[in-house]
Protein backbone atom coordinates (compact mmCIF):
# COMPACT_ATOMS: atom_id res chain seq x y z
CA UNK A 1 0.00 0.00 0.00
CA UNK A 2 2.95 2.11 0.95
CA UNK A 3 4.61 2.10 -2.62
CA UNK A 4 1.16 2.86 -4.65
CA UNK A 5 0.37 5.36 -2.47
CA UNK A 6 4.10 7.29 -2.65
CA UNK A 7 3.58 6.52 -6.48
CA UNK A 8 -0.09 8.08 -6.89
CA UNK A 9 1.43 11.09 -5.02
CA UNK A 10 4.54 11.25 -7.11
CA UNK A 11 2.91 11.02 -10.28
CA UNK A 12 0.51 14.21 -9.07
CA UNK A 13 2.86 16.06 -8.02
CA UNK A 14 4.02 15.75 -11.77
CA UNK A 15 0.24 16.52 -13.17
CA UNK A 16 0.38 19.58 -11.11
CA UNK A 17 3.64 20.89 -11.92
CA UNK A 18 3.95 20.08 -15.61
CA UNK A 19 7.12 18.12 -14.85
CA UNK A 20 7.55 15.47 -17.59
CA UNK A 21 4.01 15.43 -18.58
CA UNK A 22 1.48 17.89 -19.52
CA UNK A 23 0.48 19.99 -16.76
CA UNK A 24 -3.32 18.72 -15.61
CA UNK A 25 -4.76 20.12 -12.71
CA UNK A 26 -7.65 17.49 -12.59
CA UNK A 27 -5.78 14.63 -12.79
CA UNK A 28 -3.40 15.82 -9.85
CA UNK A 29 -6.61 16.44 -7.91
CA UNK A 30 -8.11 13.24 -8.24
CA UNK A 31 -4.95 11.21 -7.79
CA UNK A 32 -4.34 13.94 -4.17
CA UNK A 33 -7.79 12.27 -3.42
CA UNK A 34 -6.93 8.84 -4.18
CA UNK A 35 -4.08 8.94 -2.04
CA UNK A 36 -6.23 10.63 1.06
CA UNK A 37 -8.12 7.21 0.89
CA UNK A 38 -5.33 5.84 2.88
CA UNK A 39 -5.61 5.06 6.45
CA UNK A 40 -1.89 6.41 6.74
CA UNK A 41 0.08 8.89 5.34
CA UNK A 42 3.66 9.08 5.08
CA UNK A 43 6.33 11.60 4.86
CA UNK A 44 6.52 11.25 1.30
CA UNK A 45 2.97 12.47 0.53
CA UNK A 46 2.70 14.90 3.35
CA UNK A 47 2.01 17.09 0.07
CA UNK A 48 -1.52 15.62 -0.86
CA UNK A 49 -4.22 17.71 1.38
CA UNK A 50 -2.28 20.59 0.64
CA UNK A 51 -2.27 20.14 -2.76
CA UNK A 52 -6.00 19.58 -2.78
CA UNK A 53 -6.50 22.89 -0.59
CA UNK A 54 -4.74 24.37 -3.97
CA UNK A 55 -6.90 23.50 -5.85
CA UNK A 56 -9.61 24.67 -4.74
CA UNK A 57 -8.86 27.44 -3.55
CA UNK A 58 -7.19 28.78 -7.45
CA UNK A 59 -10.03 26.47 -8.79
CA UNK A 60 -7.29 24.12 -10.69
CA UNK A 61 -8.69 21.05 -11.64
CA UNK A 62 -11.55 22.09 -9.73
CA UNK A 63 -14.87 24.32 -9.38
CA UNK A 64 -13.00 27.43 -6.73
CA UNK A 65 -14.35 26.32 -3.56
CA UNK A 66 -12.92 28.47 -0.31
CA UNK A 67 -15.13 26.41 2.32
CA UNK A 68 -12.97 23.39 0.87
CA UNK A 69 -10.00 25.45 0.29
CA UNK A 70 -10.01 25.97 4.69
CA UNK A 71 -11.45 22.55 5.08
CA UNK A 72 -7.58 20.91 3.11
CA UNK A 73 -5.78 23.46 4.50
CA UNK A 74 -6.64 22.73 8.00
CA UNK A 75 -6.34 18.90 7.36
CA UNK A 76 -2.45 19.61 6.10
CA UNK A 77 -2.10 20.82 9.60
CA UNK A 78 -4.00 17.84 11.53
CA UNK A 79 -1.98 15.61 9.25
CA UNK A 80 1.24 17.34 10.00
CA UNK A 81 0.93 18.00 13.69
CA UNK A 82 3.79 20.06 14.37
CA UNK A 83 6.27 18.82 11.59
CA UNK A 84 6.95 22.24 9.93
CA UNK A 85 7.67 21.55 6.75
CA UNK A 86 7.08 23.15 3.11
CA UNK A 87 3.60 22.34 3.45
CA UNK A 88 2.70 23.40 6.98
CA UNK A 89 3.65 27.28 7.17
CA UNK A 90 1.87 28.08 3.68
CA UNK A 91 -1.07 26.14 4.98
CA UNK A 92 -1.32 28.75 7.67
CA UNK A 93 -0.58 31.63 5.69
CA UNK A 94 -3.56 30.54 3.41
CA UNK A 95 -5.60 30.51 6.21
CA UNK A 96 -4.61 34.13 7.26
CA UNK A 97 -5.37 35.13 3.59
CA UNK A 98 -9.00 33.07 3.89
CA UNK A 99 -9.82 34.98 7.41
CA UNK A 100 -8.34 38.14 6.56
CA UNK A 101 -10.91 38.46 3.17
CA UNK A 102 -13.89 36.04 4.49
CA UNK A 103 -12.78 33.06 1.65
CA UNK A 104 -14.69 30.40 2.97
CA UNK A 105 -14.82 31.54 6.53
CA UNK A 106 -16.30 34.30 8.51
CA UNK A 107 -13.72 36.95 8.22
CA UNK A 108 -11.65 37.46 11.18
CA UNK A 109 -8.75 39.98 11.65
CA UNK A 110 -7.53 38.60 15.21
CA UNK A 111 -7.57 34.77 13.33
CA UNK A 112 -5.78 36.57 10.12
CA UNK A 113 -3.04 38.13 12.61
CA UNK A 114 -2.84 34.84 14.44
CA UNK A 115 -2.15 32.93 10.91
CA UNK A 116 0.32 35.80 9.55
CA UNK A 117 2.58 35.77 12.89
CA UNK A 118 2.98 32.50 13.22
CA UNK A 119 4.04 32.04 9.28
CA UNK A 120 6.60 34.85 10.10
CA UNK A 121 7.84 32.58 13.38
CA UNK A 122 8.02 30.02 11.87
CA UNK A 123 10.16 31.70 9.69
CA UNK A 124 8.30 30.79 6.05
CA UNK A 125 9.58 27.47 4.67
CA UNK A 126 7.85 26.22 1.94
CA UNK A 127 6.90 29.90 0.81
CA UNK A 128 8.16 31.52 -2.66
CA UNK A 129 9.48 34.91 -1.46
CA UNK A 130 6.57 37.00 -2.88
CA UNK A 131 4.24 34.60 -0.21
CA UNK A 132 6.37 36.08 2.01
CA UNK A 133 6.48 39.72 1.23
CA UNK A 134 2.61 39.22 1.18
CA UNK A 135 2.73 37.80 4.64
CA UNK A 136 4.58 40.37 6.08
CA UNK A 137 3.00 43.18 4.58
CA UNK A 138 -0.43 41.73 5.53
CA UNK A 139 0.94 41.07 8.85
CA UNK A 140 1.76 44.67 9.71
CA UNK A 141 -1.40 45.82 8.16
CA UNK A 142 -3.33 44.22 10.80
CA UNK A 143 -1.35 45.00 13.63
CA UNK A 144 -1.56 48.79 12.59
CA UNK A 145 2.05 48.68 12.19
CA UNK A 146 4.29 50.42 9.50
CA UNK A 147 5.49 47.99 6.66
CA UNK A 148 9.07 49.10 5.41
CA UNK A 149 9.41 45.66 3.83
CA UNK A 150 12.69 42.78 4.26
CA UNK A 151 14.06 40.29 2.66
CA UNK A 152 12.37 36.62 2.89
CA UNK A 153 14.17 34.27 5.00
CA UNK A 154 17.10 32.20 3.55
CA UNK A 155 14.87 29.02 3.91
CA UNK A 156 11.96 30.35 1.73
CA UNK A 157 11.35 27.48 -0.51
CA UNK A 158 9.82 27.78 -4.11
CA UNK A 159 6.46 25.84 -4.12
Amino acid sequence: EQGETIAQYRLAECYYKGEGIKRDYKKAFELCLKVMECEHLWDDVYGAPYMIAECYFYGRGVKQDYMEAVKWYERTLAELGDVCNDYYTPSIYKLGICYENGYGVTKSKEKALNYYETTIDLGGPGMTEEEWRECEAADKRLAGKEYVGHSAPSVVGSN
